[in-house]
């Protein structure tokens, strides 16, 4: 999805040929920033742990509740290889989803992404994005809206913006884009990021692509 000042790369998390499309397109497309679908209350946690790559790291957190949140950074994924595609070639991060204490797990059926090897990325996303419709779940809406704050600020500022969000928000973000928006109420800092290593024995049970996978690719 393009406009003219404004590009969004639809990922699936933790998949090899998005993140491998999105280093493509964010070498050719050279943005002047790069936002990705995390919240700013992590970033300084989440771009550390990408510089220790290829260490696998987790970031972690608690919510009010002190119901814990884990973010893996594995090489497979196209928010991690944007962050390090900006930090590689000293380009601004911007991470402008909502921290929220509320979003639960969610599955999304799509087809195989292996297909992407064969009827290309633009194909597939385009293809996914004809049959996923805009999310009226109000968690994901407050998502949406939150990102396309940030954007409509970016655009602003910056001539070449490259958004990299999970395929499932692109149609959402696009909407909230069409209305101005304001700063959205969240929290905007967290005292309990961490930073773990992430053990050998568990790299078999937590990462989406087999651990070979992601070695041969680092």
């Amino acid at each position: 999805s393009t406009s003219d000042s404004l590009t969004l790369l639809p990922m699936i998390h933790g998949c090899l040929e998005t993140a491998v499309a999105v280093r493509e397109r964010l070498r050719d497309i050279r943005p002047e920033v790069v936002a990705v679908e995390l919240p700013a209350t992590i970033q300084d946690a989440v771009v550390r742990a990408c510089q220790r790559l290829p260490v696998l790291s987790v970031v972690t957190y608690n919510l009010s509740e002190d119901v814990p949140v884990y973010v893996l950074i594995e090489p497979c994924d196209g928010i991690i290889e944007a962050v390090r595609f900006a930090l590689e070639n000293a380009i601004p991060l911007a991470f402008v989803d909502r921290d929220t204490e509320t979003y639960g797990a969610k599955i999304d059926p799509l087809p195989d992404p292996y297909s992407i090897q064969r009827i290309g990325y633009s194909t597939y996303v385009d293809a996914c994005l004809e049959k996923i419709p805009a999310s009226e779940d109000e968690d994901d809406r407050f998502r949406e809206a939150c990102m396309a704050f940030h954007l409509q600020r970016l655009v602003k500022e910056y001539r070449r913006v490259v958004l990299v969000c999970g395929l499932a928000h692109v149609k959402g973000v696009l909407r909230e884009m069409e209305i101005p928006q304001a700063f959205p109420i969240q929290k905007t800092h967290r005292e309990d990021v961490t930073i773990w290593n992430l053990s050998e024995r568990s790299i078999r049970e937590v990462l989406q692509e087999p651990g070979f996978i992601s070695a041969a690719y680092e």
